[in-house]
């Protein structure tokens, strides 16, 4: 396992009991107007740690979820969150190499590229295409700026945990090299992320 991705993991090992478990404000919203971009019932949550995500989508989309997430006590949380959910299935597995027997209509990856070097999400977005049908949905939402490196982790000042920022630019650059059409770019200041940014962005784009 690489260096960053085995350092992230640990920390949200160490993290799971302390992280918040319930969605913002913005992300509600946010994920409310990605509903209206896919018709479908098969949606891959990549980095889902404790699966408030996929309930959420279950719940008030109907659809199902499968989530991955290389943190083991993130997953044990997520399976106690979703045990009575029938049609949401959580996997161990690394997003540059997740593997599944269907195609999805939609993906997210709420706040998980932001551990991901350039490079490895470039294998992600690479692998996703495999994953998706033509035309699916994606929301990728990261955090604005050019940091990339290892930073105090804000629930466990005495860990550290690897982190990279965004442009506009960037991300645009990086999924139109891949086929994705970005359809939207929304932004966010946000009091929950400020010790890693300032702001957060929200990408919404299809799969080419």
């Amino acid at each position: 396992m690489e260096e960053n991705i085995s350092t992230v993991r640990q920390a949200y090992n160490a993290i799971a009991d302390k992280y918040e478990s319930s969605l913002s404000e913005y992300e509600v919203c946010y994920f409310s107007e990605f509903f209206q971009s896919f018709e479908g019932e098969n949606v891959i949550d990549l980095g889902c740690g404790q699966g408030r995500i996929a309930e959420f989508f279950h719940v008030k989309k109907g659809v199902n979820i499968l989530g991955c997430d290389i943190s083991e006590n993130m997953l044990e949380y997520a399976h106690k969150r979703n045990h009575y959910h029938q049609n949401i299935q959580f996997i161990l597995s690394d997003m540059q190499s997740v593997a599944a027997a269907l195609k999805f209509d939609a993906a997210i990856a709420s706040f998980s590229f932001i551990h991901l070097s350039y490079e490895q999400a470039r294998n992600t977005l690479k692998n996703l295409k495999r994953l998706l049908k033509k035309n699916g949905s994606v929301y990728i939402s990261l955090l604005c700026g050019e940091l990339c490196g290892y930073v105090l982790d804000p629930l466990d000042p005495h860990a550290k945990i690897f982190v990279k920022q965004y442009t506009p630019v960037e991300i645009t650059e990086l999924l139109d090299s891949l086929n994705y059409k970005v359809t939207a770019i929304r932004y966010c200041e946000d009091n929950d992320i400020a010790a890693l940014s300032k702001e957060a962005m929200f990408v919404f784009c299809k799969n080419e």
